[in-house]
């Protein structure tokens, strides 16, 4: 039975390109999750990255860190590098706006 939690429908749609588009266009996908979290079980983000991988999704990364839980958090390694460093891959204009890319 699924739950709110399976988020697989909702990537398949996000993924999905129609026809009619000369170009594909996609969202940057970053998920971050922690190992230790036991109200959303990890295996949800490692299953949502594969789904993304699987559909082709050019731009899915997933930060999954070994000792965050649900709640707790290294703020700078959990969560702030990981997102620097997606944001200068992926967002146009951050790189040259951020000295924290190089």
């Amino acid at each position: 039975m699924p739950t709110c939690y399976d988020n697989s429908e909702s990537l398949q749609e996000l993924c999905q390109v129609p026809k009619w588009k000369a170009v594909e266009r996609w969202v940057p996908l970053l998920i971050l999750h922690g190992e230790l979290d036991t109200v959303i079980p990890p295996y949800h983000g490692h299953s949502l990255l594969e789904e993304a991988r699987h559909l082709g999704h050019p731009m899915a990364e997933a930060h999954f860190s070994e000792t965050a839980t649900h709640n707790r958090w290294n703020m700078v390694s959990d969560i702030v590098t990981p997102m620097l460093s997606f944001l200068c891959k992926h967002v146009e204009g951050w790189q040259d706006a951020q000295d924290s890319c190089e």
